[in-house]
């Protein structure tokens, strides 16, 4: 593997590593009712499971309600994918109200202005 990819399967591995402990802290310490899934995945009925996400939080005092949220530390490249996926899965799982990408403070300028745009 080229340097730089292995600098960003580390960066990308150790930022959903991160938010994991953060849902879980904030699980705990506000005794929140929450389920937290990792790798969520759907697909249309009869139908492989090809939209993914990296975290599934259900809010089951408040109608089931779920959010996904989705890291990544490349913009450009992968936005438009995330972007596709998070626009079928709201239409096959009524119960997403968010969809959100995370991305990590260190990312490029040009990048952060991708993010931005």
């Amino acid at each position: 593997m080229h340097k730089d990819n292995q600098i960003k399967y580390e960066s990308g591995k150790n930022a959903k590593t991160l938010i994991e402990e953060m849902l879980n802290d904030l699980k705990d310490d506000f005794n929140l009712n929450i389920e937290i899934e990792k790798n969520y995945s759907i697909g249309y009925k009869n139908k492989v499971k090809q939209f993914k996400m990296d975290f599934l939080i259900r809010f089951l005092d408040f109608g089931n309600v779920h959010w996904l949220v989705k890291s990544t530390n490349t913009i450009r490249d992968r936005i438009y994918g995330t972007e596709f996926f998070a626009q079928n899965i709201k239409i096959i799982d009524s119960d997403v109200e968010n969809i959100f990408v995370v991305v990590p403070d260190s990312i490029s300028d040009a990048e952060m202005r991708n993010k931005n745009n």
